[in-house]
């Protein structure tokens, strides 16, 4: 497929993260294909939502943004200038070009912030119980708290029963009033396994008595 895009190779894309350039990684495949395999750094905005999402998420016209999916070059290109982008380049040969020149694929959601989760788990040593061990502790007797760490509308979407709302960004207003007891145990919770890990993290590393542990692989599990 021949670009009218000006594109940049796989050495010239590394370098503007060295750069003082403001730029914008962007992915404008549907999310299905976006989750089997991306770029680390890249930002899903599908082509049919671009005229939406782009001006809200990308408010200066003069950031340059990278487009790496090489089927879809041309209409995002232009999409973008009609909103008044105008410095828009291409990786060179798209997402097989990047791969071919050693460059790394990502599968999966939110890779950054779920790498940084695993890294608080491994590095703090945030304990966790697996989902057989939560259905024992809710069917038993002993005193427990159960933290949903998502948003206000996944935990209305549905909850694990008995499960407070305590979103991680209001984790140290909301979990005190709630902890009454310090012989409970506080279990939090997301639907994967991120948000539980930093909610519980939070709660230990702000000097909370209770022992405190995640649900490993949250409510997916």
């Amino acid at each position: 497929m021949v670009s009218i895009t000006p594109t940049i190779s796989a050495s010239q894309f590394r370098a503007l993260f060295q750069s003082d350039l403001e730029f914008a990684v962007v992915d404008t495949r549907e999310i299905s294909d976006f989750y089997r395999g991306h770029l680390l750094a890249s930002s899903n905005l599908p082509l049919s939502r671009l005229e939406l999402d782009a001006p809200r998420l990308i408010p200066g016209r003069h950031t340059r943004i990278v487009l790496c999916d090489l089927a879809r070059a041309e209409q995002s290109a232009a999409v973008l200038r009609e909103l008044g982008y105008q410095d828009i380049v291409l990786i060179e040969g798209g997402l097989s070009g990047w791969h071919l020149a050693n460059g790394r694929i990502f599968p999966g959601w939110n890779v950054i912030g779920k790498a940084f989760g695993d890294y608080i788990e491994k590095t703090r040593g945030t304990p966790t119980i697996d989902a057989a061990e939560l259905k024992a502790l809710i069917d038993s007797a002993s005193p427990h708290i159960i933290l949903d760490t998502r948003t206000l509308q996944e935990h209305n979407d549905y909850c694990i029963p008995g499960a407070l709302h305590c979103p991680n960004g209001e984790t140290l207003l909301r979990a005190p009033a709630a902890i009454t007891d310090p012989d409970r145990l506080i279990v939090t919770h997301c639907a994967g396994r991120t948000r539980g890990i930093m909610g519980a993290q939070t709660l230990i590393e702000c000097g909370i008595p209770n022992r405190v542990v995640s649900l490993g692989n949250g409510t997916l599990e």
